[in-house]
């Protein structure tokens, strides 16, 4: 499907989603890509800020309980592989467009490419401590984020080794953030990316004539090298390590400057900037800069899924943007040839409660959920349950007889159920940052500055090799 009739669909009104039988089979991708290195992967963490309801996404239940979680027929869930997803619930765009059968749609194109995790204990009922859980691992103001540490352990002298846009901004100082405020009413954003490109020009629109030019090109290359030369007298005049250092990432990123140039083949023009949607534009300016070089790892929003009141309409709305955020995002990755380095993290604060309150909402609710995709992710698996009650189910009762056990955990593993802080721990080996030293703390391992149980074997969540994927607890 391309991106138009997917959007189309989007703010259709009224129309009913068919779904092609043989789509409705599935065929079980069981193939990756070649393996590569952490250092060649991209990662991009996609937040949904607020609290989503994954009942109306991945972890579908229906009404057939005594207080219904949802308002839909359970006999309506879709199933893609083995994959089921909600119906959509029928929702109102920004628009103000009925939107019908986003979610199915987007599963009978991509289930192939998308790995969910049900059940997942997040801990809180606290927004910032949700946050903080989903995306470092940890309830702890102090720890950096999942890209932070990946930009770190794997670009740390890259020109923009780490875009933030929106979602859990700490880094602890563990690389440098660049940071991006994109807006949906303006491009501000792009040409404020343009301005770091072309420092000389006084417009990032207006050409590069010399009207609209501070210095000449042969003035700024001669001021360049000066900066250079005199940043690497201070360096060899360095005796402390730490200043030695230091100067030498200050050298480092300032000798990035033509790399950062490299980028503006790559950026999209004003009008087509403008065409996109909020999460479109900032998936747009994540993609062109890893496309350039420039970026390892990106994070990224879409708001509104705080639904205290008015729950199914107002997070279907909320998980249209997301699905169109992430349909963008796989098409624009395969068509770039960016689509067998990426990783994709989407997740949330926590989830919606198992039942609806007095106005037609959901408070927070502690057990949660996360999808992935890319190219590096090995597609069409579900891991995790929860009941008809939305409480998460043991892994031991799951898969009795699998191996998922990491070999360093040697504690009960009774009842158990992962918490954030356990898909870090694999998501850390898988990426290749666990071991890697922090430059900025003392050359530290990331598993010891930030240690986290390692309790998941890594290849059962996150295989690097093709082979066939473990066992799927049954849906029911």
């Amino acid at each position: 499907m391309q991106r138009r009739d997917f959007l189309k669909l989007l703010s259709a009104s009224g129309m009913a989603m068919m779904t092609p039988l043989s789509l409705k089979a599935g065929i079980v991708n069981t193939g990756l890509p070649a393996y590569v290195s952490g250092s060649s992967t991209l990662l991009i963490c996609l937040h949904a800020s607020g609290g989503w309801d994954p009942t109306l996404l991945c972890d579908p239940k229906g009404n057939a309980s005594v207080e219904p979680i949802n308002q839909y027929d359970p006999a309506d869930i879709a199933t893609f592989g083995n994959i089921s997803c909600a119906p959509t619930v029928v929702g109102v765009d920004g628009n103000g467009a009925t939107i019908t059968g986003l979610t199915e749609t987007f599963f009978a194109n991509h289930y192939q490419d998308m790995m969910v995790i049900n059940g997942i204990d997040v801990g809180t009922f606290v927004h910032q401590n949700g946050v903080e859980r989903t995306w470092s691992g940890k309830n702890s103001r102090h720890w950096a984020t999942l890209p932070a540490l990946h930009a770190a352990a794997h670009a740390e002298n890259k020109a923009l080794a780490h875009f933030w846009s929106g979602g859990y901004a700490r880094t602890d100082d563990v690389v440098n953030q660049a940071r991006l405020q994109v807006s949906s009413n303006n491009h501000l954003a792009l040409d404020n990316l343009r301005r770091l490109i072309q420092p000389t020009l006084r417009s990032p629109n207006s050409g590069t004539g010399f009207d609209n030019r501070y210095q000449s090109d042969a003035t700024v290359s001669r001021i360049r090298q000066a900066m250079l030369e005199r940043l690497d007298r201070v360096q060899q005049q360095q005796t402390l390590p730490k200043l030695k250092q230091e100067t030498g990432k200050l050298y480092a990123a300032k000798s990035s400057a033509p790399d950062v140039a490299n980028l503006e083949s790559f950026l999209p023009s004003v009008n087509d900037y403008d065409n996109l949607t909020h999460i479109e534009r900032q998936a747009e300016l994540t993609l062109s800069a890893f496309k350039a070089g420039v970026c390892q790892a990106a994070d990224i929003y879409v708001g509104s899924f705080d639904t205290h009141s008015d729950n199914d309409q107002r997070q279907t709305t909320a998980l249209g943007k997301l699905l169109v955020g992430l349909e963008y995002i796989i098409t624009q990755a395969k068509s770039r040839g960016l689509w067998n380095r990426l990783v994709v993290m989407v997740g949330s604060d926590f989830a919606r409660t198992n039942k609806y309150n007095n106005d037609n909402g959901k408070d927070h609710w502690s057990t949660g959920s996360l999808m992935f995709t890319g190219g590096r992710i090995k597609g069409n698996r579900v891991f995790g349950r929860t009941d008809d009650t939305q409480h998460a189910e043991s892994w031991d009762d799951l898969y009795p007889n699998l191996n998922w056990v990491h070999s360093g955990f040697s504690g009960p593993t009774t009842d158990f159920v992962p918490t954030m802080g356990d898909i870090h721990a694999c998501l850390r080996r898988f990426l290749q940052i666990s071991n890697q030293p922090l430059s900025r703390k003392g050359g530290e391992r990331v598993k010891d500055y930030y240690p986290l149980e390692e309790r998941i074997r890594t290849s059962f969540l996150f295989p690097t090799q093709p082979g066939p994927a473990p066992l799927q607890a049954d849906r029911r």
